[in-house]
């Protein structure tokens, strides 16, 4: 295999840590390794953090979101209240009122990417977008 393609493919699928330790450990002419790769790590997220943010007290949560819980409260009963979710949407589990007003404070409150966000939420990269 390519030498170059090898190291593309290996850099996209593990950080430069691990590609730099996979190129030290396998020869030019085995692909073994490079098939083990296929097989992906799944990703780990934070489990339940809105439970989390439900038990902060009002301090923590202006620290977070940079406002108070009642305005966000308000904020989530307004996008409870105008229906803007689709219940007839199929596919994948959709955001809660609830998910989609946190996640939408926490990116504009804090300087996270959406890997992050994705991360903290327990929702795919695309789902925050």
């Amino acid at each position: 295999m390519n030498k170059v393609v090898k190291e593309y493919i290996v850099d996209d699928l593990y950080g430069d840590d691990e590609f730099y330790e996979l190129l030290e450990s396998s020869s030019s002419s085995s692909c073994s390794s490079l098939e083990s790769l296929s097989n992906r790590k799944s990703a780990t997220h934070i489990m339940d953090y809105l439970n989390v943010i439900k038990e902060y007290s009002n301090k923590e949560f202006i620290k977070h979101f940079r406002l108070n819980r009642i305005t966000a409260d308000y904020l989530i009963a307004c996008i409870e209240a105008a229906h803007i979710t689709s219940e007839e949407r199929t596919g994948r589990e959709k955001l809660t009122p609830e998910e989609a007003i946190y996640i939408t404070l926490w990116y504009l409150s804090n300087t996270e990417t959406f890997r992050q966000l994705a991360d903290r939420f327990n929702k795919s990269e695309s789902t925050v977008l």
